[in-house]
């Protein structure tokens, strides 16, 4: 006997689910896609920081890159991550500029371990033009990627984390504009 004809269409669609998944995984979750608007975020926002206000909102704002670092679309990523960040002693950090370099350094260390080119320091001057909301938005459309069932638990966390964060940045907005 030959199997059924439904037989075969949900072997069919199966077989389309899995490739999709496949896709989502490692296409629509790569750091190629999501790195580069959280790395305009970080940059951005510490370019932006009135020195005025350094020293009430820089600690504030290095708790939540700690927070959204440790907590990427990628479980490796966010290992890495959060093993550079607490070895950050921030009370060293004492101006923005220092901050700026900290975040370079932090940025090349992950172009070295990914194998890219180091990013050049010159780049940075680029964030002084920044629109912060445009910024945030970007952000918030990748890092609210969901993960497949194995990374339910981290899609949950980041939600929770983008809505800390939203709510520190609308109420701190002003030391960024």
């Amino acid at each position: 006997m030959f199997p059924s004809i439904k037989y075969f269409g949900i072997i069919y669609i199966l077989h389309l689910v899995f490739i999709f998944i496949i896709f989502f995984i490692y296409i629509i979750m790569s750091p190629e896609i999501w790195g580069p608007p959280i790395w305009t975020l970080f940059h951005t926002l510490v370019e932006k920081l009135h020195e005025d206000t350094y020293t009430i909102i820089a600690p504030q704002l290095f708790a939540h890159i700690k927070r959204i670092s440790t907590n990427l679309p990628c479980p490796e990523c966010s290992q890495h991550a959060a093993s550079f960040l607490s070895k950050i002693n921030f009370n060293g950090v004492k101006t923005k500029d220092d901050f700026k370099k900290m975040m370079f350094f932090f940025h090349n260390v992950v172009n070295y371990r990914k194998k890219k080119p180091m990013y050049n320091q010159i780049l940075l001057n680029k964030y002084e033009k920044m629109n912060v909301i445009a910024v945030y938005n970007n952000f918030v459309s990748v890092y609210h990627t969901k993960g497949n069932m194995k990374l339910l638990a981290e899609s949950f966390q980041r939600k929770l984390i983008l809505k800390d964060f939203r709510k520190w940045l609308m109420n701190n907005i002003s030391n960024f504009l």
